[in-house]
């Protein structure tokens, strides 16, 4: 079941909402066809992808993305953040698909 709340920016959490997020820490993560377990080398491209969005934040002025960070973001730098993103999905998939096409030969 998927239980989905909207916040407002900087609302505190209710305590029913905090005794909530508590009660999940405790609870084993399912993992299934829409949300499969990743592999080893999927978290390390994950953790890559990370560093990558964080060196390109940094190239625009912008901190790293951190929850703890309360830092606004401008309709301008999420666009930017948007279209890094783009970028390298292009990117990753060209490369599979090349590393498909290698394996077929």
């Amino acid at each position: 079941m998927i239980v989905r709340y909207t916040l407002k920016r900087n609302q505190p959490l209710t305590p029913e909402q905090i005794a909530e997020l508590n009660a999940l820490k405790d609870r084993p993560i399912v993992y299934d066809e829409d949300c499969p377990e990743l592999s080893e080398e999927a978290l390390e491209d994950l953790r890559e992808a990370v560093r990558e969005r964080d060196r390109f934040l940094a190239s625009q002025g912008l901190p790293p993305l951190d929850p703890t960070n309360r830092t606004e973001v401008t309709e301008e730098q999420r666009r930017q953040i948007d279209a890094f993103w783009k970028a390298r999905l292009a990117r990753q998939r060209e490369e599979a698909a090349k590393k498909r096409l290698a394996q077929n030969q």
